[in-house]
């Protein structure tokens, strides 16, 4: 990540709707809690009135949402193309937090993507299916640009600190590398979730 650095665009600016320029707002500023009543009111009007399961809220899927179909819109594109800036969305890596067989298992893909109307960047984790949380895409921190991988540290190391808190234990395999390579994942999971033969890793 140190030697790739994340490309910027124009922000689309009016382009959002009132309902996701409401949620982006409140979720890449000044969080407070609980959600405000206009925040939620927003959600709902984006498809998202029912909260996720333990840990995330509703604006945490519905951000992610909105972003994601940012990367997949042809103007969005576009505008990189034009730019010669097609690093609008990077993943960072994959992990599979339950492969304990052949057909059980838990892939999340980590992503960061750059918002320029906010000039931030998000990092949204992926999951292939909902059924952990209630939505399968989720936005879990965000930062400014800067010392990019110390901030994706703390988002990550943040978010899976909350899991474990919840009594959820250590990922289980290193799927692939994007921007962060294993060795980096490793230590930041080694911090999170101290290594004992309880947790340690399986071996591929």
């Amino acid at each position: 990540m140190c030697a790739q650095k994340l490309s910027s665009l124009h922000a689309r600016g009016n382009e959002y709707s009132h309902a996701e320029h409401r949620v982006l707002a409140y979720w890449l500023g000044q969080q407070t809690e609980p959600v405000p009543a206009d925040v939620d009111e927003a959600c709902r009007e984006l498809g998202f009135g029912e909260p996720p399961l333990a840990l995330y809220t509703s604006a945490d899927a519905a951000v992610a949402d909105i972003l994601l179909d940012d990367v997949a819109h042809d103007l969005f594109w576009s505008w990189a193309i034009e730019r010669s800036q097609q690093n609008v969305m990077r993943e960072l890596f994959e992990i599979d937090w339950a492969s304990c067989s052949d057909i059980y298992n838990w892939p999340v893909i980590y992503q960061v993507i750059w918002v320029p109307f906010f000039a931030r960047y998000l990092v949204v984790a992926s999951a292939a299916w909902p059924d952990a949380h209630g939505y399968a895409d989720l936005a879990i921190g965000s930062f400014e640009a800067g010392d990019n991988v110390a901030a994706v540290a703390s988002v990550i190391q943040k978010d899976w600190s909350r899991q474990r808190d919840e009594g959820q234990s250590r990922w289980a395999h290193f799927v692939s590398a994007g921007l962060i390579n294993e060795a980096t994942a490793t230590k930041w999971a080694d911090q999170v979730w101290p290594l004992s033969v309880s947790n340690r890793p399986k071996e591929a």
